[in-house]
This record gives C-alpha cells, structure tokens and sequence, in this order.
C-alpha cells in the first residue's frame, strides 16, 4: 500500500478532515466526492487530487480510507476500503442499522486492519475530563447520570439547506438518535455496557424533515446504573450537558455554543463538603484535530483506537434496541451487538 490518505465524502465533516490532515502534514491526501461542486472547491481551496469514485480513489492504493459520507452508505464503501487493504476511519455512526457491520468487522480483523469509528465527542476536554475523574473513583460508584443535546438543525450547516443534508432525512441514516449517537456512546464509555432501553421520539417542531427531531431515552447499564438522555435539533442555542451521580458526590459538564465553545466543569464530593468550579473556552476544531492526531498515531501502531468497531457496534444496537422500544412502548434488553 502506498502513503495516500483517501478521504471519502467532500461534504462539511469531509472537508474539516481534509483541513486539518493537510494542517498536520498527513497526506498525500486524494479527496472523493461524486459531486463535481464539492470536488472543485475542496481542490481550489486546498490543492488535494480529487477523483468522482471510491474505485478511482483505490487505484492510488491509498494507505487509509476516511468515510465522511451519509451513514447510510458507510458499510457499503468501507468494506470496500477494506477489501482493497485500506486502513479505516468511520464517521459517527458507523451505520444506519446493525446490518452487514458484522461482515465488516471479520474482514477487518482477517487483513488485520486498523479501524478507527470517529466519535469527536471522546476528545472534547469535557468529555475527557468526566471519564478521568469517573476512573480516578472522585464520586465512587455510579448510580445515576442524566446526559442532554440540543442543537437548532437549520444551525448545524449555515452554508447548506438543512432540508438537503443526511440529518433530514431517515432513510439516509438521519434523525436525531443516530445524529447524536454521542451521548449513548460516552455513557458506554462511562459506565460500560448498557443493558436495558426505553425510548420516546417524536417529531414535535416545524422542521421540513422526515425524521425524528427529539427523543428521550431511559437506559440501566449492566452494573445497574440509570440513566435518562434528552437529544434535540430544535433547541436554538447549541447545548451539552451530563451531570453523573456517585455515592460520594457529583459531576457536572456544560458546554454551550460552538466556536469558541464555552465548557463548564463542576465537581461536588462529600469529602469536599464544597463545590469545585472550572471554566474553558474550548476551540470547536480542537476535538477532531485530537481525534485525527490518534488516527495517525493508530497507523503508525503507537496507540489503540479509542473506539473500534466493537464499541461503535455497541453503541448503535443501543440505537435499534430504542427504536423498537419506541415502536412497542417497552423497555427491552439492549440487543446483541
């Protein structure tokens, strides 16, 4: 295999992958993009070979393939990456549906790949500093964490139609849950497998689209944790919020806005008897710099993804265990992965 990185899909996160690759020197880099738009503006603002198909971009024997396009079609083009000995780096989710992940996962661990499900949201300092404190035992056993996003849809993407992108559309793997399948996969992180779901989505705004806007989860993990999850794409002021209950305190992180970010973390122990404050401002790039920084450092076998596929497996059977327990009003056993 040669050194190309392939970068599949020109659209917003596409683009912001190929930007930062090209900032940390990573490259030659060749962009894919079937749109012929996409490709002429990502070649005149970066100076990237550009190519109209996946096949096109193989050809090159890239050394990696980035899936930047709509979940839908991750499987599909990343088993063709994989088939050609491409290394991986997934977008969040890693699919649509659990269908044919499987089938992924054997051919990656039989040409003995690297494959990376980029969850940005591990890299973001709030984030990262809830799961240090959790590991370091500050508020002892977890017995409740309640984890929020919101996000106006139309704000995502200022430069696009909102009604035209993935997001609006469930078939395209759209949809709030599997949009912010962030929040289910640091819970995972936090507390470990997750075993029971209930689950309320709805469309309830204005919004033109074909997918559900807000959803309210109820989850257990296996060690007996609760938890509550409220996603959104109608709240006009982008919002993060997890606050997680101990035996021996709490922990809470706010983010709000997106560039620059303002992060909140706070921190209550019984020990203490006293809250700790700590405030950041937090460039919204940071994260997926973070995140391709690990990549780079996984290909050159110097570190283990923070997220495999088993993981992201995980995470999206949470995802098909809510849906179905939306359609049957139930709680249900997390399906296996």
């Amino acid at each position: 295999m040669g050194e190309h990185l392939l970068v599949v899909g020109c659209g917003s996160i596409g683009t912001r992958h190929l930007k930062n690759l090209k900032a940390l020197g990573a490259g030659p880099l060749i962009a894919c993009d079937v749109d012929g738009g996409r490709r002429d503006a990502v070649a005149a603002a970066l100076g990237v070979e550009t190519v109209a198909t996946l096949e096109e971009g193989l050809r090159a024997q890239p050394r990696a393939a980035l899936i930047c396009t709509p979940p839908a079609t991750h499987v599909r083009l990343a088993l063709a990456a994989a088939a050609a000995g491409c290394h991986l780096f997934i977008e969040k989710p890693l699919a649509d549906r659990l269908d044919a992940v499987g089938a992924l996962a054997r051919v990656v661990a039989a040409r003995e790949l690297v494959a990376l499900v980029a969850c940005n949201m591990r890299f973001h300092p709030g984030v990262r500093t809830l799961k240090r404190w959790l590991d370091e035992g500050a508020i002892g056993r977890v017995l409740a964490v309640h984890a929020e996003y919101g996000h106006w849809l139309p704000g995502w993407r200022p430069d696009a139609d909102y009604r035209t992108v993935y997001s609006a559309h469930r078939d395209a793997g759209g949809g709030i849950l599997l949009d912010a399948i962030h929040e289910i996969d640091y819970l995972g992180w936090f507390l470990g497998p997750l075993a029971e779901v209930a689950c309320l989505e709805a469309k309830v705004s204005d919004l033109e689209i074909d997918a559900e806007d807000t959803v309210a989860l109820i989850l257990r993990s296996a060690a007996g944790a609760v938890a509550t999850v409220h996603l959104d794409y109608t709240q006009r002021v982008k919002r993060r919020r997890c606050v997680v209950v101990g035996s021996e305190g709490t922990l809470v992180w706010e983010s709000r806005g997106k560039s620059p970010e303002t992060c909140v973390l706070e921190r209550y122990t019984a020990a203490a008897g006293r809250w700790a404050r700590q405030e950041e401002t937090v460039d919204f790039d940071a994260p997926f710099r973070d995140e391709l920084t690990h990549f780079l450092a996984c290909l050159a076998g110097r570190e283990r993804p923070l997220q495999d596929l088993a993981a992201a497996t995980r995470a999206l059977a949470v995802v098909e265990t809510a849906r179905e327990a939306a359609r049957r009003r139930a709680t249900l056993p997390v399906r296996e992965a």
